[in-house]
């Protein structure tokens, strides 16, 4: 089963997930069928696949110390980055890669990984309708979220951007070098 193999997936690197049988663990959430608690993930059997690739991905790639706070709002942990970033500094360690776009390409590289069906790895009629041109965007490596993938240590967007010794030890996506940020 599809569902159980990537929670499967999640928890083996580092992201709790867990199935919730009261509904209450659901309410006040941005999708529905995930919540997320004190950076755990909570689905129950109804959760989409897809839905919850996305939200894991916006986990994966914080960094664990805000990881740890999220409770299913975002916005908060926006903020919170936002006032404790150096902005004298060129690199930033605890930057946030957790927008809308590095997610997604996030949850592509692992629906990609787990061979998932496209339609479990971003439904169709998610993005307004537009999932099914992100993930030919995904599947086609120019995925404006891979970018940042890229500067957030997981991967290079193309084979040509291994030239700069920064990205020299990246995998080329979707192979990831690492599934959550360190």
């Amino acid at each position: 089963m599809p569902l159980l193999k990537t929670v499967d997936f999640l928890n083996k690197i580092g992201l709790n997930t867990i199935f919730a049988n009261d509904n209450n663990v659901f309410k006040d959430t941005f999708i529905k069928n995930v919540s997320i608690m004190e950076g755990t993930l909570f689905i129950n059997k109804e959760t989409k696949i897809s839905d919850l690739l996305h939200e894991a991905g916006h986990l994966a790639v914080l960094h664990p110390d805000y990881r740890k706070l999220i409770n299913n709002n975002l916005t908060s942990i926006l903020q919170k980055m936002a006032t404790e970033i150096d902005t004298t500094k060129q690199k930033n360690e605890k930057y946030g890669y957790c927008e809308e776009v590095c997610a997604t390409a996030w949850a592509g590289a692992v629906g990609f990984y787990l061979q998932l069906k496209d339609n479990d790895i971003i439904n169709k009629k998610q993005y307004q309708n537009g999932g099914a041109d992100i993930l030919c965007s995904l599947k086609n490596n120019c995925y404006m979220g891979i970018k940042q993938l890229q500067y957030a240590n997981f991967c290079v967007q193309y084979e040509l951007a291994k030239r700069l010794t920064q990205f020299a030890d990246l995998p080329v996506y979707p192979q990831l070098k690492k599934w959550i940020q360190d």
